[in-house]
């Protein structure tokens, strides 16, 4: 087993139109159970998308935006959590690691350079590891 996992969802559903209004909820819950089959109870937590200032707002193929795919990924988590009662899986915001406020550190306004990454691992650290951590120390095996 792991001891913790942690995966961002939506911006590459996003550019590549593959979900929309409908199937991308479904889809995300089967993720959280398939990695729930094999770590029951591992930390794990799901971030939405970092920020992408054209894609916030401009509609894709299928007719969502970056938020509404991040507003989705925060709805799933939310249920996966009532639902099946999981206390060890997590929802953050990606905003929140690296805002459009960052946006000189993404060339291409999709992905951070390498002081973007930087910025990006050290907000990670601060913001999601000691959840993480908290949760792993809570239930040690």
């Amino acid at each position: 087993p792991t001891d913790l996992i942690s995966t961002c969802v939506g911006i590459n559903i996003y550019g590549g139109s593959t979900f929309n209004d409908r199937t991308f909820i479904p889809h995300v819950i089967g993720m959280i159970k398939t990695l729930r089959e094999g770590h029951p109870l591992t930390p794990l937590m799901v971030v939405s998308p970092i920020s992408s200032p054209p894609r916030e707002s401009e509609k894709n193929a299928v007719g969502m935006t970056l938020n509404d795919y991040r507003q989705q990924v925060k709805q799933t988590v939310q249920l996966v959590q009532q639902h099946d009662n999981d206390q060890h899986l997590f929802y953050h915001d990606g905003i929140q690691l690296f805002g459009s406020d960052l946006a000189h550190h993404m060339p291409d306004l999709l992905h951070p350079n390498g002081d973007g990454i930087h910025v990006l691992a050290k907000n990670y650290a601060k913001q999601i590891m000691p959840t993480l951590l908290n949760d792993l120390k809570s239930h040690a095996r």
